[in-house]
């Protein structure tokens, strides 16, 4: 009778106040939580379970506190439940090679979202100390960092070899399906490493003890197999960065890597930048190829990621001898693709363009298909037109013939044909100045491109970091004659700025810009 009254009362608190008692004893963790599961979007694919963030969000002062518990019985007991250990992976084609090659195609692990709020949530608690731990070089997943400061770099850097024919190579490397490769045990001890506390290498550890996965191949899945290595693409735990910078780190402090001194300073080089696995190098003879490659080796041996030298490029500048300077990788004759940009020779900025012509010429023809008001082609514009070509503003500004070419097929697809029924300016404005207040990507381009230059140089505070050199090395005399700069003689600088760099001062000049501090800038503000 006693056991029956006590269950009876156990159901008591579940049912009315175990969300307050779960709370009053995890407070700190419970609020962790709640930011994470508020993180995730909707309508995302189902992971084994069958269980949606809707099913999470709609019941989460039901489930939270429940959920809490399981990840305290995990960190006690050591292992996940049967479900969160489970992976589910799906094939993505990449849009590029054949559809039979194998290696054309990018896996993806569908994760059961109990096991995605755990791992976000580490996710937040790891980012406080990311721009502490992880060097400069690197912009993914560190707060505050952008893959515009990798763009910029790569673009300045191959500006200044070419300006000063400088001797080098530049280097992409590509990891053989390096997200498979690491070892965990490596993954384990890097984290250790960098000292990132015990209860938290303590989940990583858990989360990644066995763990198994199965194949969806045409909508069937394949019998579980175990995973005793590599990262999950599709966790939002990716650790893979920090795994990967003790590649870089490597490569920044051995003396035999010779990257590109910046502004005449042999003790600021440029050697790499790091974009996840997506590693440019910049090296100055022979003898840093190879030791390059040395360094590339024991990272292998160590972690068990792998170089892939077939999809590795190299590009060089200056002249070599081949014959006493034998590289490995391919040799790019003129133009070379790092992060979606072409990069290098007079035609990179224009082909980089005009592969998002065509990526937005395919969108817009798809949109034109429904019956959408003006109002929702302005939508379209904005939010599913802009970004794809936002992204080119990052390393190029908008060319005056790109610039005439969006305009031609925004208002075809606004209008659905080549006459304007009203004029283009009325249409930008707003609906109390009589507008259909359809976006001016152009002008909006152009503001992207000249507030990612602030960004990088005016307002950046990492000034001592070798890339900060190379921006101001360009940039200097252009905040000058604008009145945003001092005149120093100390600092060295360029007087022949390049011709991307000449778009900053005119779009100042036409707008009348000139006394708009650098910090007041943004370019998600009206154009009207």
């Amino acid at each position: 009778m006693g056991t029956s009254t006590q269950r009876r009362g156990q159901m008591g608190i579940r049912q009315k106040g175990f969300c307050q008692v779960s709370r009053e004893r995890f407070p700190h963790q419970q609020k962790e939580l709640n930011i994470a599961v508020k993180s995730f979007k909707s309508g995302k694919t189902l992971g084994s379970d069958g269980l949606p963030i809707e099913f999470y969000t709609s019941l989460w002062d039901l489930v939270g506190p429940d959920l809490l518990e399981l990840y305290e019985e995990m960190e006690q007991e050591g292992v996940m439940p049967h479900t969160l250990r489970e992976g589910t992976i799906a094939l993505l084609y990449k849009h590029k090679g054949e559809r039979c090659g194998l290696k054309n195609w990018r896996p993806i692990s569908l994760l059961n979202v109990g096991y995605k709020i755990l791992a976000k949530t580490m996710v937040n608690r790891l980012k406080g100390a990311m721009g502490e731990i992880v060097h400069s070089d690197q912009t993914c997943g560190v707060p505050g960092r952008r893959v515009a400061d990798n763009l910029a770099l790569i673009r300045d850097t191959i500006q200044y070899i070419t300006d000063r024919n400088i001797h080098a190579a530049l280097v992409c490397l590509d990891q053989e399906k390096d997200f498979d490769h690491v070892s965990h045990e490596f993954m384990e001890r890097v984290l250790q490493g960098f000292g990132l506390g015990e209860r938290f290498c303590n989940y990583v550890r858990i989360m990644y003890t066995d763990i198994f996965s199965s194949v969806m191949v045409n909508g069937w899945k394949t019998d579980p197999f175990p995973i005793k290595s590599g990262v999950r693409q599709g966790c939002p735990l990716s650790l893979f960065v920090l795994v990967i910078e003790l590649l870089a780190e490597y490569i920044r402090k051995n003396p035999s890597i010779r990257g590109i001194p910046t502004s005449g300073d042999a003790k600021k080089e440029v050697k790499c930048t790091l974009y996840m696995d997506d590693v440019t190098l910049f090296c100055t003879d022979g003898k840093s190829v190879q030791s390059l490659l040395e360094a590339c080796k024991d990272f292998g041996k160590a972690s068990g990621a792998k170089i892939y030298v077939d999809k590795s490029q190299a590009k060089l500048f200056g002249h070599w001898d081949l014959c006493n300077e034998p590289l490995p990788f391919p040799i790019e004759a003129v133009l070379v693709k790092i992060l979606g940009i072409w990069f290098w020779g007079p035609g990179a900025a224009a082909k980089s363009w005009n592969e998002r012509l065509a990526k937005v010429k395919q969108k817009l023809g798809f949109w034109s298909l429904r019956h959408l008001s003006i109002e929702g082609k302005a939508l379209v514009l904005r939010n599913d037109t802009l970004p794809v070509l936002q992204y080119v503003t990052q390393a190029w500004p908008l060319l005056a013939k790109v610039a005439r070419a969006v305009k031609s097929m925004v208002f075809h697809f606004v209008w659905h044909s080549k006459m304007d029924r009203v004029k283009r300016t009325v249409m930008h404005k707003e609906h109390r100045k009589g507008g259909k207040v359809v976006p001016d990507i152009p002008t909006i381009l152009r503001a992207f491109f000249v507030c990612g230059c602030f960004c990088i140089t005016l307002t950046n505070e990492n000034k001592d970091h070798s890339a900060y050199r190379v921006f101001r090395f360009f940039l200097l005399p252009v905040w000058r004659r604008l009145g945003w700069e001092k005149w120093e003689n100390a600092t060295m600088f360029n007087w022949d700025l390049p011709w991307y760099y000449q778009e900053i001062e005119k779009f100042v000049v036409e707008f009348g810009l000139n006394c708009v501090t650098p910090s007041q800038w943004n370019p998600g503000q009206s154009t009207d």
